[in-house]
C-alpha cells in the first residue's frame, strides 16, 4: 500500500473519529468565517445561599479563526437582575473576571426571570480554567454562586480538554 493511500486512510479515520466524538459532546459547522464549534449544554449546581431559582445551564462556543471562547448561560432569578461581571475563582484564590453581556431577560410567571447572558475568555484563560484540579466557582455578582462537585468537575474539565484537542486538530 502506498504512503499516500495510508495517509489518506489515516485522515479519513481521524475525520470519522472526530465526527463520532462530535456527535456526543459537541458539534461543528463550517461557515464563511471558519468552523464554529458548539459544546452541548451542561449544568452547574447552586452554592449554598444562592438566590437563583435553578441550576445554571451553560454552553461553550468558539470559532476556529478566533482565540475567543464564549460561555453562554441561562440563569433563572427571583427578580430582575442587572449583570455586571462574571468571576471564575480558582482553588489558589486567583480569579478571572469578564464583563457579562445580557442577551435577553424574560419574565416567567410572577416570581421568575429567565436571563440569557454571555461572557468571553481567551484561549489561554480557557486552558487555565480546564487545567484547574479543583472545581471553579462561578459568581455573577448578584448574591449567587454556582459550583461543580469535584466528581463532576473532573469529568467536565477532562471532556473540555479532549474536545478542544479535537477542535485544534480540525482547524
Amino acid at each position: 500500500m502506498s504512503k499516500l493511500r495510508v495517509f489518506s486512510l489515516f485522515i479519513m479515520l481521524f475525520a470519522l473519529l472526530a465526527q463520532a466524538q462530535a456527535g456526543k459532546k459537541f458539534t461543528f459547522f463550517t461557515g464563511i468565517d471558519g468552523k464554529l464549534f458548539y459544546v452541548f449544554p451542561q449544568k452547574m449546581d447552586k452554592a449554598e445561599g444562592c438566590v437563583a431559582k435553578s441550576k445554571l445551564k451553560y454552553d461553550v462556543t468558539t470559532l476556529s479563526t478566533t482565540d475567543s471562547i464564549s460561555f453562554t448561560a441561562f440563569i433563572v432569578t427571583p427578580q430582575y437582575v442587572q449583570f455586571g461581571t462574571a468571576t471564575l475563582t480558582f482553588a489558589d484564590g486567583s480569579s478571572l473576571t469578564s464583563e457579562i453581556e445580557l442577551l435577553f431577560v424574560k419574565p416567567k410567571g410572577s416570581k421568575k426571570y429567565v436571563n440569557r447572558v454571555r461572557f468571553w475568555v481567551n484561549r489561554e484563560e480557557f486552558d487555565k480554567i480546564v487545567a484547574s484540579p479543583t472545581p471553579l466557582l462561578f459568581d455573577y455578582g448578584s448574591n449567587c454562586t454556582f459550583k461543580f462537585s469535584q466528581k463532576k468537575w473532573d469529568k467536565i474539565s477532562h471532556e473540555l480538554k479532549d474536545i478542544f484537542e479535537i477542535m485544534d486538530k480540525m482547524k
